[in-house]
């Protein structure tokens, strides 16, 4: 039995959906590029249109852990960190020249103090607190994932696999 359900046909088909804080679902609709915030019983918070930042083709969002968001911008190849009236908390800055393509990410989450975002060509993209990339984990064809301690969980296919960011390896 479901507790709760959204439905909104006004924004169009929902596109990603952040669950990583239960208190506050992130729903994003890419064509019209908006994103709805819903409560824990899913009744609609607010709704934030990204147009009016300039952010007009974004597919992935992610719940930051001081309660900002983190918002990729694949027109840009930036990865922004935006306050809940969407100002500009870290300007992200074009992501082409160091990585010589432009991610199309898939999967974007924060968890302790980085944040990890899966592109099935080029690998989950590590960046630190501030919006900086560190490093890409050569992790193809990943889908969404999911960081418990120092493993991070991904779909390959209709496969979970794990991978340890310690030792660099996968199971």
């Amino acid at each position: 039995d479901s507790l709760a359900n959204y439905v909104s046909v006004a924004n169009g088909e929902m596109t990603y959906l952040d669950v990583t804080n239960p208190l506050r679902v992130l729903a994003l609709y890419r064509s019209f590029a908006k994103l709805v915030v819903l409560d824990r019983m899913l009744a609609p918070k607010n709704e934030l249109n990204l147009r009016k930042v300039n952010l007009v083709n974004c597919n992935v969002v992610a719940s930051s852990a001081e309660g900002f968001l983190w918002v990729y911008d694949q027109f840009n190849a930036s990865l922004n960190k935006l306050d809940m009236d969407l100002n500009p908390v870290i300007q992200g800055y074009d992501l082409r020249p160091q990585l010589r393509e432009r991610p199309a990410p898939v999967s974007l989450v924060e968890r302790e103090r980085k944040v990890y975002m899966a592109d099935p060509v080029l690998g989950v993209l590590v960046f630190d607190q501030f919006g900086s990339y560190l490093n890409t984990l050569e992790i193809k064809a990943a889908g969404k994932v999911v960081v418990l301690g120092e493993q991070l969980f991904y779909l390959k296919g209709n496969v979970l696999e794990a991978y340890d960011m310690r030792s660099f390896s996968g199971k």
